[in-house]
């Protein structure tokens, strides 16, 4: 009987140490790790803590907080993860070299944050709240993006312009000018790294006057398939002196002639003037055909005379847009 009487209470006091050892585990699992609210802090490495929550599926919620914390570092870094970096194209120096360095350069793909590492992960069931830390060695970035740019340093150097015709050394100019491009753009990738800008070398900065030099150097005639078309011409000749190129005299030798013919169509609807435009346009060296442009526009007006001045206007507009990129991507 006596038996009886201290089980019961030796049932009771088990089954409550039970309970409270559970509720012990409870907490202890749901416990945040100090990283989840301070982040941790390094002499030579970036962290980041990301975290991820409403989602449903915990492997999903894990990979969310993972490229939270990726982009917490890149965001500390001010670098972008992936993607390319538009460059605003400014007018105010009216250069072609110089129309070209910034189309290249905006052309370069943003140099992607490599050796993030996840430390530490954490899914808070309580919550429903997944978290993550990331590491990046910042020092071994900047020391492997230094070498990069000594690379392209070399190769820059390097390079050389051997060929015979314009059209050809043009196509040699643009690849050595994509180099710089791609150096410009891993300068300022270690610079965001934090290590600083490197100085360009004598013989890059060299490399780079000669191919500005040669690329200025060429010039550019316009001539006519139609006759009475002189307005049209004056109009490409302005548009592609804007855009940086070297225009001469119809009369005047050239590097290179540029031949362009223009249909057009009128059409009256209602008190509305249409025109209708289809240009041409071709680029020779030596008589021989080495790019060719086309474009269809359309221009309106209540004045029959506005609508043909439009339409001559937007024509060699296009036209002399569709030959600068033909140029820049060696499509010559």
């Amino acid at each position: 009987m006596v038996t009886k009487r201290l089980a019961l209470p030796l049932c009771i006091l088990l089954s409550l140490s039970a309970c409270q050892s559970t509720k012990q585990a409870v907490a202890k699992e749901e416990s945040l790790p100090i990283w989840a609210t301070q982040q941790p802090s390094s002499d030579y490495l970036v962290y980041g803590v990301g975290s991820a929550s409403h989602i449903v599926d915990r492997t999903e919620a894990k990979l969310a907080a993972q490229e939270a914390a990726r982009l917490a570092i890149a965001k500390q870094l001010n670098v972008e993860i992936e993607g390319t970096t538009q460059v605003a194209q400014s007018q105010a120096n009216g250069d072609f070299s110089y129309r070209v360095d910034e189309i290249l350069y905006s052309r370069v793909p943003s140099i992607q944050l490599q050796g993030i590492n996840i430390e530490q992960e954490f899914y808070s069931s309580e919550q429903k709240t997944a978290y993550a830390l990331a590491s990046f060695n910042k020092i071994e970035s900047i020391m492997h993006a230094e070498l990069d740019i000594r690379q392209l340093d070399e190769e820059i150097s390097n390079a050389t312009i051997s060929a015979l015709t314009n059209s050809e050394k043009l196509k040699e100019a643009m690849a050595i000018k994509r180099l710089i491009a791609k150096r410009r753009k891993a300068n300022e990738y270690h610079r965001q790294l934090g290590g600083g800008s490197i100085a360009i070398p004598a013989a890059v900065s060299n490399k780079n006057k000669m191919l500005n030099d040669f690329i200025q150097s060429l010039t550019f005639s316009i001539s006519s398939t139609f006759w009475g078309q002189e307005s049209i011409r004056n109009q490409l000749a302005e548009s592609l002196t804007k855009q940086g190129l070297t225009v001469v005299g119809e009369k005047q030798s050239a590097d290179f002639q540029i031949n362009f013919s223009v249909d057009f169509e009128d059409v009256k609807k209602n008190s509305t003037y249409y025109v209708f435009a289809n240009s041409s346009l071709k680029l020779m060296e030596n008589d021989k055909e080495k790019a060719h442009v086309s474009a269809q526009i359309k221009a309106a007006s209540s004045f029959e005379n506005m609508a043909k001045t439009n339409a001559e206007e937007k024509s060699a507009k296009m036209l002399s847009k569709k030959l600068t990129m033909l140029i820049i991507d060696s499509k010559i």
